[in-house]
């Protein structure tokens, strides 16, 4: 912007180009003399294609910064559910394919609302299976969920059965997870 206020021809070139273009040389180096002879002859050599630099609307400005908030909250999303299911897998193997449902949104809501309840298989089995059973509908009734006997008992004899790699009795595990 300063060198368009002051006359100077200004042209964006993207640096993909700008490589392929240097790599068409035998002599391969990279010192700031070198780059710079070979920026000023991509510019000679390419000189009827350039075209004066023109600044982006603030809008589009706006759009590009919002879209890379986006992609970098997508990518936070995604890393802390593939870090859940791997904490689970240690912890609770086998419980995320019990609690799927329908919806995906409903999915990660329950499945999050279970593991903030009973967050190890231990945690269950130190019930009775008819205890558990009877905490988890009235748990699941207050919380909006389907209260269902069968993905109880199911959920109490998946418990069971499941071998855990994290003890429940550290702190560190519950904070974990």
């Amino acid at each position: 912007m300063f060198l368009q206020q002051h006359d100077v021809f200004v042209c964006v070139v993207n640096p993909l180009l700008m490589k392929k273009y240097g790599d068409i040389t035998l002599r391969q180096g990279k010192t700031d003399q070198m780059d710079s002879i070979r920026i000023a002859n991509y510019g000679i050599d390419n000189w009827y294609h350039r075209t004066n630099f023109l600044p982006e609307d603030e809008s589009y400005t706006q759009l590009r910064l919002l879209g890379k908030q986006y992609l970098h909250y997508t990518s936070l999303k995604i890393k802390a559910k593939v870090n859940l299911t791997n904490l689970l897998d240690k912890t609770m193997p086998g419980i995320k394919p019990l609690l799927r449902s329908q919806s995906e949104h409903s999915n990660l809501e329950k499945l999050c609302a279970v593991v903030a309840r009973y967050w190890h298989f231990g945690n269950i089995i130190c019930y009775s299976e008819k205890h558990f059973v009877k905490d988890y509908t009235n748990w699941a009734k207050k919380q909006g969920f389907y209260s269902n006997e069968k993905k109880a008992h199911a959920i109490y004899s998946l418990a069971k059965q499941g071998i855990t790699t994290l003890p429940s009795h550290l702190q560190s595990t519950k904070t974990l997870i």
